[in-house]
């Protein structure tokens, strides 16, 4: 696939404006508030950073999350936009890797998705309708996301200021190493063969779970670098976050595998046969919850049902359904319902189990199999919130 992307999907090239405007998310819309700088340097406050720095993401499955968007706005009000959301499911990491990507990109208001079911080292795409595979690594596939999902170790001497909160660290470097870092490590539009580049602001997240391993990274370069005498202002914004770790399974049964030993390889695919998705079925709007309930309908399918809520059927028995007036993604198997307030941040089920994921309080009466069951239910529901685009921290703060 990464050719396909590098051949199909790069259009952020200096010279080549677009005078349409296209709606993409904002740095702003989805980096984690700032916190208050520090005024030097305490390296003894980055002890315990210096220990993740020698943790290695240990997983052997997980599903990430990512957000990408790169904007190149110019002097005459023209500009560039490339964004893209997706979600990538990996088991047997350390061994065999089966997997599961799906990338949702407007590149100039040119809407594109890729679905891609990979094993045996070979990525089966479907590329808005069309078909095909591509032999590569795990570590290819990771890479035509067009952004790292490793944790990149921050060193005290790149530091221009830092805070941090339990296992979240917030870094600014200084001006010449941000600018490195972002040159040699984010930027997919050739920008290193500009000299006159000003690295304006800077922003890394990173947290980290109980053992060291990263879950989460943000990152924001905003910069001006001079193109043929004029200025052109560079915004870019990624992100990557873990879920369901050392949990997460992918599924390719052997039917499907039948199905996909019949896609041809990439370059043998009819360019001229692939159609543009509907540009405006998948841009996001002015707030998170109409973007999550446009994506609900128009990426996995939901229905609106008559009460007002989002629907989304597995059988006759089993379901999803969002309630955005009561803030609840319930899911229901038979007679059992469990229900996700993300609101309160709380998980119910019935009268006898309630789960307060602010305190990791539980109810007396609440068993352990129930607290679990609640607990993955809330996980289904970021799932939901990843395949749209979105994650729960925005949502919740949305909702306040």
């Amino acid at each position: 696939m990464k050719k396909v992307v590098y051949i199909l999907f790069i259009s952020l090239l200096v010279g080549c404006t677009n005078t349409n405007p296209v709606v993409s998310a904002s740095p702003e819309a989805v980096m984690t508030p700032s916190v208050t700088a520090t005024a030097s340097i305490d390296t003894q406050g980055l002890e315990t950073y210096r220990s993740y720095q020698e943790a290695e993401n240990g997983f052997d499955s997980y599903t990430a999350g990512v957000h990408l968007s790169y904007d190149m706005h110019y002097e005459d009000d023209t500009y560039q936009t490339y964004f893209m959301d997706g979600v990538l499911e990996a088991q047997d990491v350390k061994s065999s890797v089966i997997a599961h990507s799906t990338q949702n990109i407007n590149a100039n208001g040119i809407q594109s998705v890729l679905d891609g079911k990979y094993y045996n080292n070979r990525l089966y795409n479907n590329y808005n309708n069309i078909t095909f595979y591509e032999d590569m690594s795990f570590e290819e596939l990771k890479q035509s996301f067009l952004m790292p999902f490793d944790f990149i170790p921050i060193k005290e001497t790149q530091i221009e200021s830092y805070t941090s909160e339990g296992h979240m660290y917030q870094f600014v470097l200084k001006e010449e190493d941000a600018k490195k870092l972002f040159l040699d490590t984010y930027d997919f539009a050739g920008l290193k063969q500009y000299k006159d580049m000003t690295m304006k602001k800077n922003q890394i997240i990173q947290d980290f779970d109980e053992e060291g391993h990263c879950i989460r990274q943000d990152v924001t370069f905003e910069s001006t670098v001079v193109v043929s005498g004029s200025p052109v202002d560079i915004e870019y914004h990624s992100s990557v976050g873990y879920l369901k770790i050392n949990e997460t399974s992918v599924d390719i049964s052997n039917d499907e595998k039948k199905v996909l030993e019949n896609y041809v390889r990439y370059d043998a695919i009819d360019v001229d046969a692939i159609s543009d998705a509907d540009v405006y079925s998948d841009t996001p709007e002015e707030t998170v919850v109409k973007t999550f309930q446009k994506r609900l309908k128009n990426r996995l399918r939901y229905e609106v049902q008559p009460d007002g809520t989002y629907k989304s059927a597995f059988n006759e028995t089993e379901s999803y359904i969002v309630d955005f007036n009561l803030h609840q993604f319930s899911y229901r198997n038979r007679t059992s319902l469990y229900v996700y307030n993300w609101e309160g941040d709380i998980g119910v089920f019935g009268k006898s189990c309630v789960v307060d994921f602010k305190t990791g309080n539980k109810s007396e009466s609440c068993e352990e199999d129930t607290a679990d069951m609640i607990e993955t239910v809330k996980l289904y529901f970021q799932m939901e919130l990843y395949y749209c685009g979105l994650s729960l921290d925005e949502l919740v703060e949305e909702t306040k």
